[in-house]
């Protein structure tokens, strides 16, 4: 009690009457406690220790769950990567075996692992690709004499020839 006996009566009245406010307020009263507990040991509020075994039994649940939820996470992952793998296969765009084939064909052309299906989509686009074929070579007509004779003559007719037709079609004239 030496603390409080250099004080005035009222001062230490509007003290008591701080600390009924602090400890009656529910958004306090916790730390209020706490803050006397740190002052004096042997202090015993059965709110802390309620609280403290909640926390010890929170934290020992949450170590418990924490590798099982990672452990479901990892095998989710697992799940959708085979299922996405699987996919080409479901497509019909490869089959089971060619697997292997197509996910080495999609890591030297740079897909992702998890892009077989589009590495699928292409590899077939550039199977189905035809050669383009060379058109046929024309050969010299008896009216092309001019054109091996005069080629730049026989260009000059070819062009205005060819200049007229646009405009026939453009100016809708047959």
């Amino acid at each position: 009690m030496s603390e409080l006996e250099g004080l005035s009566p009222e001062d230490v009245q509007r003290l008591a009457s701080l600390t009924l406010k602090i400890a009656g307020n529910p958004k306090t009263k916790r730390e209020y406690l706490k803050l006397i507990k740190q002052i004096d040991d042997s202090f015993e509020a059965p709110e802390l220790a309620i609280e403290e075994t909640e926390q010890r039994v929170a934290s020992k649940v949450e170590e418990r769950i924490k590798p099982l939820e990672e452990k479901l996470q990892q095998e989710e992952l697992r799940r959708k990567y085979e299922e996405l793998r699987m996919e080409p296969v479901r497509k019909g765009l490869v089959t089971e075996s060619e697997l292997p084939e197509l996910e080495k064909f999609a890591k030297e052309r740079g897909f992702l692992p998890t892009q077989l299906l589009q590495a699928a989509q292409l590899r077939a686009a550039e199977r189905s690709m035809v050669p383009p074929e060379a058109p046929p070579v024309k050969p010299w007509s008896e009216g092309e004499d001019e054109r091996r004779t005069n080629p730049q003559e026989w260009f000059r007719k070819q062009a205005t020839q060819r200049i007229a037709e646009l405009r026939n079609k453009r100016f809708g004239v047959n």
